[in-house]
């Protein structure tokens, strides 16, 4: 059931982005008639201004599908680039997928300051302000900065690898992913536990060595 859910979750990504594609693909073919002086949506279609002001409001629509067709774009040709390179052995397929959720985390940012700007939003000052809130934000996310550092040190120091079978806090399960943030550990019913890095202090790895298992016999 789980499998059939996900297929279907994957279906429907790949239809939103072949559409936006489409949409991407036509925009570029008739740039000029969107986005020019002579833009199609600089005219006004009827005599209702509420009409006229969402039809003028489609360039920037078509803006921001493509920023994120872009956005979606180069997301997945990174991480496939970096999947190809890095596939040789476990502890890359680890780091692959740590990068990949860097790498999530940066597109999204920069795909949501773009489309603030296609809307009219000054993302330079958004920026600016962000800078100054930083300060003030950053005594509250020490949390994540620690939980940032801490899956850097699982990885390099190879704690616990993507595929290893660990106890944390009493739950066993296979090692899902390590994200920048939390680890995703699957127990043998599927069920997903989602620990923070900094949260991890004792963990027990039942993969590096051989492990002995008793069982009584009557």
């Amino acid at each position: 059931m789980e499998k059939i859910k996900k297929s279907q979750i994957k279906t429907h990504r790949l239809v939103f982005y072949l559409v936006f594609l489409a949409i991407t693909t036509v925009s570029i073919i008739f740039y000029d008639n969107i986005f020019g002086e002579e833009s199609w949506f600089n005219q006004a279609v009827s005599g209702n201004d509420g009409v006229n002001m969402l039809f003028g409001l489609i360039p920037s629509a078509v803006k921001t599908i493509q920023i994120l067709t872009i956005a979606w774009t180069l997301s997945i040709l990174l991480r496939f680039t970096i999947s190809q390179i890095m596939h040789a052995n476990k502890r890359n397929v680890t780091i692959v997928k740590m990068i990949n959720s860097f790498l999530r985390y940066i597109i999204a940012i920069v795909a949501i300051l773009l489309v603030l700007s296609a809307w009219g939003v000054d993302a330079g000052a958004l920026v600016a302000s962000a800078g100054i809130l930083g300060i003030v934000v950053g005594l509250g996310a020490q949390s994540l900065i620690a939980d940032i550092i801490a899956g850097i040190f699982i990885v390099f120091e190879r704690v616990y690898q993507v595929g290893d079978y660990v106890v944390v806090d009493g739950w066993r399960g296979r090692v899902d992913e390590i994200g920048i943030r939390t680890t995703k550990i699957v127990d043998v019913g599927g069920n997903v536990k989602v620990v923070n890095n900094s949260m991890i202090t004792t963990v027990i790895n039942q993969t590096k060595e051989l492990s002995l298992a008793r069982s009584i016999v009557s």
